[in-house]
């Protein structure tokens, strides 16, 4: 879920604008190195979003997590809530906490 801190549609469409046009610009670097390709398909990415948001609409959520695949950010996973408005839910925050464990290693011990 993205959590945008404002009131209105004219703000979200603003920030979505830049977000559209910092990924046009990440895309270009990415393109001209391969290093930065490498790293950007090893990053990994959690999307999670309502289908009932009526803030930012769902359709947008996958968008967002399409475009981040379209440029080059391979390792995305985006999760959908049936229910879930623009708020989060224990079940959203469980599958969060599980994601961050795994891909930080928190669940390994280092002996």
């Amino acid at each position: 879920m993205w959590y945008m801190f404002c009131g209105s549609w004219g703000v979200f469409a603003d920030v979505f604008h830049a977000f559209c046009c910092y990924l046009r610009t990440l895309k270009n670097r990415i393109q001209s190195s391969p290093e930065a390709a490498q790293k950007a398909s090893s990053i990994p990415l959690l999307l999670c979003h309502g289908k009932a948001d009526d803030v930012v609409l769902y359709k947008h959520g996958e968008r967002s997590a399409d475009a981040l695949k379209a440029n080059g950010f391979s390792n995305v996973l985006f999760k959908s809530y049936n229910s879930l408005g623009h708020y989060t839910v224990p079940e959203e925050m469980e599958e969060v906490c599980k994601w961050l464990t795994a891909n930080l290693e928190l669940g390994t011990s280092s002996s």
